[in-house]
């Protein structure tokens, strides 16, 4: 493909990304003149290490099993964020006190 469609293509995504973000969020991205510059600044600018946290504490405790339901709800009453490396020392301990429990039954 020859540069200047490569140009024209480029153009039609980034407008199309634009398309999609709020005014607050364009004004953020507005120096940009690539899809790849726009596309690294919003990475930059929205996909931090908390959300990123955020979503492998949640894929975790829905892949545990229904035998967790009460501990999963639990754990994410009255919480606006997760740690995952706290979610998975809860889960440790919570596993290693029903063995305990079980035990002592």
């Amino acid at each position: 493909m020859p540069p200047q469609a490569w140009k024209m293509l480029d153009e039609k995504v980034m407008s199309s990304v634009e398309l999609h973000l709020s005014g607050e969020v364009i004004c953020n991205i507005m120096e940009e003149n690539s899809t790849k510059g726009t596309w690294e600044k919003l990475e930059k600018l929205y996909m931090g290490k908390s959300y990123e946290e955020d979503d492998k504490a949640l894929l975790l405790l829905r892949s545990l099993l229904d035998s967790f339901k009460r501990f999963r709800g639990t754990l994410l009453f009255g919480k606006n964020t997760l740690k995952y490396d706290t979610v998975v020392s809860d889960i440790i301990s919570y596993v290693k006190m029903n063995k305990a429990s079980e035990w002592e039954a």
